[in-house]
């Protein structure tokens, strides 16, 4: 038990190390105030589903941690302080709307990977990936 909980802490601390403390920061100083931020946030968030998926995390607790330190980190980049350091007034709907989209897409999207489908009769029979059956791979 205690070895599954150690194994649980540092899956989700290689996850937020990775897709939340050297992701986001990369693209906002790529990206700044433009609205090129969503479609690239959304583009990591499908490749943080699939990291999540090979490392056969689903990230129950992981999602309300995540949007949890996201408050927070939007809520430092809004100040005043921040603002006149990156040199930049912040774009408060593009912020709060490709973090959170990130945040959301990259859960519900290592969810959709993992997510199986029972195709016979019997409930305890052999699952097939939900998204392997969508696009026909068996």
């Amino acid at each position: 038990m205690i070895i599954t909980i150690i194994f649980w802490v540092l899956k989700s601390l290689a996850i937020l190390g990775i897709f939340q403390f050297v992701v986001p920061p990369i693209v906002n100083a790529l990206t700044g105030n433009r609205w090129i931020k969503l479609p690239i946030m959304l583009v990591f968030a499908i490749l943080a589903g699939i990291f999540m998926t090979w490392l056969q995390y689903v990230p129950y607790i992981l999602f309300f941690l995540w949007l949890a330190l996201n408050k927070h980190t939007l809520r430092a980049m809004t100040e005043g302080k921040f603002e006149s350091e990156a040199g930049m007034k912040i774009n408060k709907p593009l912020f709060y709307i490709s973090s959170y989209s990130y945040v959301v897409l990259a859960c519900l999207s290592a969810w959709f990977f993992q997510a199986e489908l029972i195709t016979t009769g019997d409930p305890t029979g052999q699952g097939v990936l939900l998204w392997k059956h969508l696009i026909g791979l068996n």
